[in-house]
């Protein structure tokens, strides 16, 4: 008996199929574990543990605190979060990173390099009337 081509074809599909559940399944694993892991989303934020925090026990609030800043002013974000480590008003940050609106206020949030930042901090991006246009979680 000999081999028809439909039978290799069969196999090749068949195993393309399986690698490529594979590699789906494992992202997926991978993009949930993330969140899991994720050293800036540890905690909720409050504001009396945030004003008298070391940065690097500031960083688990990180991800609510861009959560809640958003559309806020300029006073507000100071109210709740303290004066800002740094204010920036370049185009780009130290690490090269764009800069979004007419200033951001920078928050230091420790040195995570385990997580690829030596640096890292929550952005809070202001435009020109001093409203919250954006805010992260970013470093370099």
């Amino acid at each position: 008996m000999r081999p028809t081509g439909d039978a290799h074809i069969r196999f090749s599909t068949r195993t393309l199929f399986v690698v490529v559940t594979f590699v789906a399944f494992a992202l997926a694993c991978v993009f949930a574990l993330s969140g899991w892991v994720d050293p800036f989303d540890d905690r909720n934020f409050d504001s009396q543990t945030w004003a008298t925090a070391s940065p690097d026990n500031r960083a688990p609030m990180a991800r609510d605190v861009v959560s809640r800043v958003h559309g806020m002013d300029r006073d507000a974000v100071v109210e709740l979060l303290g004066q800002p480590s740094d204010r920036l008003d370049a185009a780009t940050d130290a690490g090269g990173h764009r800069l979004r609106g007419a200033e951001v206020f920078s928050y230091y949030i420790g040195s995570w390099s385990g997580y690829g930042f030596d640096d890292a901090f929550v952005y809070v991006h202001l435009d020109a009337d001093g409203h919250v246009i954006y805010s992260e979680v970013t470093g370099y």
